[in-house]
């Protein structure tokens, strides 16, 4: 199965000017897409995570609790199956069973970690930024999900990041050598590296 994770950062974007670009192209390139906490409410999805508490989403986001409580869109959360019609609790035990870890930090570890636990194909991530422009500060969570992206490539997963996004310095990838490449730190010129792919999980490549 080929899943796109769409969460809230600005690079969530890319997934619909990539899914207008491959329209006609590549309409079924995601056999599933899944939606991230806000963008369960702005997205057409077949799959939503939302985890925190409804306690906390009700003070937060009266909208999304409403979400929660209506839709017929399967979504998972921290709460018992059946407390609202579509709502799926989180195989929690199983995924941190399978993946012998329990670094879910934020609700984007959820869904990569489900992803890795039922051996998805590829997963290709939009919008999982972490990171404050106008501060120049990164949120701890990127370093999560960095580490799980790296679990999962470990067990032969395609994964790919959007090319906006800072998530593993793709923002920062350039054409090298006629290829795109990271620039490595301590180069002043940039070595021939043959034995990378031909490309590095960007716009739709994989990593």
């Amino acid at each position: 199965m080929r899943v796109a994770i769409v969460s809230c950062g600005g690079s969530s974007g890319a997934f619909l000017i990539e899914s207008l670009s491959t329209a006609e192209t590549e309409p079924d390139r995601f056999d599933q897409i899944w939606a991230i906490n806000h963008m369960v409410l702005w997205l057409k999805h077949d799959l939503g995570f939302i985890i925190d508490d409804t306690s906390l989403v009700e003070g937060v986001c009266p909208v999304l609790l409403n979400y929660m409580k209506t839709t017929t869109t399967p979504y998972y959360s921290s709460l018992p199956d059946g407390h609202y019609p579509s709502n799926r609790a989180f195989p929690i035990d199983e995924v941190v069973t399978d993946l012998r870890d329990d670094l879910f930090n934020n609700v984007g570890c959820y869904a990569i970690g489900y992803a890795i636990s039922i051996g998805v194909e590829s997963m290709t991530l939009y919008g999982m930024d972490y990171f404050w422009e106008n501060y120049g500060s990164y949120e701890r969570g990127g370093q999560a999900v960095s580490y799980l992206v790296g679990l999962a490539r470990g067990r032969g997963i395609e994964v790919n990041v959007t090319m906006p996004s800072p998530l593993l310095d793709t923002n920062t990838v350039r054409v090298i050598d006629g290829k795109p490449r990271r620039r490595l730190y301590g180069y002043k010129e940039q070595p021939a590296m043959g034995h990378l792919p031909p490309s590095l999980g960007i716009e739709g490549a994989p990593l």
